[in-house]
C-alpha cells in the first residue's frame, strides 16, 4: 500500500507577511501615544487612564515601567478610594 502524501501548506500571502511585519511598528506607535497621553500624570492616574482606553495590564506596565499587578491595584484604588489608616 502506498503512503499518502500530506497536503502541503500554501506559502503565506504577501499581505499576511506584511501584516506580521507591521504589528511591532503599530505597537510602538501605540506605546508612544500612551506615553504622550499620560505625560506629567502620577503613575496611578496614568494607569487608570490607560486601562480606560483598553490597554492590558501588561501593556500598561510596559509603558509606565511598573508591574501588571500595579496597574490592577491602581484601578482598584481609584474605584474604592485609598485605604484609611488605622487610628493608633
Amino acid at each position: 500500500m502506498a503512503k499518502k502524501s500530506s497536503p502541503k501548506r500554501s506559502p503565506a500571502s504577501a499581505e499576511e507577511a506584511e501584516l506580521e511585519r507591521g504589528l511591532p511598528a503599530l505597537e510602538r506607535i501605540a506605546s508612544l501615544l500612551a506615553i504622550i497621553a499620560t505625560k506629567g500624570m502620577e503613575t496611578d492616574a496614568a494607569a487608570v487612564r490607560l486601562d480606560a482606553i483598553g490597554m492590558t495590564g501588561r501593556e500598561i506596565g510596559t509603558v509606565l515601567g511598573v508591574s501588571a499587578d500595579y496597574a490592577k491595584g491602581a484601578k482598584f484604588r481609584a474605584k474604592n478610594g485609598k485605604p484609611k489608616k488605622k487610628a493608633s
